[in-house]
């Protein structure tokens, strides 16, 4: 009998644990999502700030909730988008094909999937198929981390705040 409830305790424990493993990666994954949103976000800004002044941070936003497949959150937005949907586009391409942006881009696409799930993973996947775009970290994380979800998720951490620091030193 009690090594019937002793067993039942450490099962209880390790499913605990494990909810709680998944809710930290879950959190970690969230955190480096927003660091990544942050640091292409003020690199589109500066990129765009000389030519569109105030304009530079509705078109930085709209380049990453086109990438994103994402709809402006308020009623600013909105409206800049529909004035300038094809500025947007064109710019969302030029970003993506640009070397310095393909870690952060596949970086971002990989961490918003993560947190999704059903319909919304599916559309995210959609996008990116649309944009020719790959929702992976890059190969040389995956090489090094050996499907070491720990690892990994250091390795997204690591290059998010990296690349928000590089990002604010322009």
């Amino acid at each position: 009998m009690w090594i019937a409830v002793v067993a039942i305790v450490v099962i209880v424990l390790i499913v605990l644990i494990k909810i709680r493993a998944s809710s930290a990666f879950s959190k970690r994954i969230r955190e480096s999502n927003s660091a990544l949103r942050l640091g292409i976000f003020i690199k589109l800004k500066q990129k765009y700030l000389p030519t569109y002044g105030d304009d530079s941070t509705f078109l930085a936003v709209g380049i990453i909730n086109e990438i994103l497949n994402e709809e402006p959150t308020n009623s600013e937005g909105r409206r800049y988008k529909e004035n300038n949907l094809n500025l947007i586009r064109q710019k969302t391409k030029e970003i993506i094909a640009m070397p310095e942006y393909a870690d952060s881009i596949s970086l971002l696409l990989f961490t918003q999937w993560t947190c999704l799930i059903g319909e919304a993973s599916r559309l995210l996947t959609a996008r990116a198929h649309e944009l020719s775009l790959t929702i992976s970290p890059p190969i040389k994380m995956l090489e090094i981390s050996k499907d070491n979800k720990s690892v990994l998720i250091n390795m997204i951490q690591a290059f998010a705040t990296d690349f928000v620091k590089q990002s604010r030193d322009l």
